[in-house]
């Protein structure tokens, strides 16, 4: 498997119940995955230039007709920004089954039966006032 994370990783989750492991994928991994992403997303520049009707949703606030459900502490738009697995993209898909994430799983539970459960993504822009959103998903964020 494609290890990119060490021993001091497994040491402190085991001490902590979580870890962080930075640069698991790298740069070349992260944009090749970019089309795919906005391809379900407007891009930063597109959203906040109002140019991508997609962008409607984010911008919908709690009193907005749409967001008006049957219990008032859910918003219908409050996941506007989710995506699951799996996705019109191969390369988006593949990201979420890597084997350097596949080899951390499996060193960080002890097992080499790892299975893909849930992949989603979960788009947020830069000034868009959620704070009516009860439930919060913060997997990537788009600036």
């Amino acid at each position: 498997m494609d290890a990119r994370h060490s021993a001091s990783h497994l040491e402190h989750f085991e001490r902590h119940g979580w870890v962080l492991i930075e640069r698991l994928l790298d740069d070349k991994e992260i944009e090749a995955a970019l089309p795919g992403l906005f391809a379900l997303y407007p891009t930063p520049e597109e959203f906040h230039e109002g140019q991508d009707a997609r962008g409607g949703a984010f911008r919908s606030g709690a009193e907005a007709p749409a967001n008006q459900g049957s219990d008032p502490r859910f918003r219908p738009l409050q996941f506007a920004g989710l995506k699951e697995f799996p996705f019109p993209d191969q390369t988006l898909n593949l990201l979420a089954l890597h084997p350097a994430i596949i080899a951390a799983a499996g060193d960080l539970l002890h097992t080499s039966d790892i299975r893909l459960y849930q992949a989603e993504t979960f788009a947020k822009y830069t000034g868009v006032d959620r704070k009516s959103t009860r439930l919060n998903s913060s997997h990537i964020t788009i600036s």
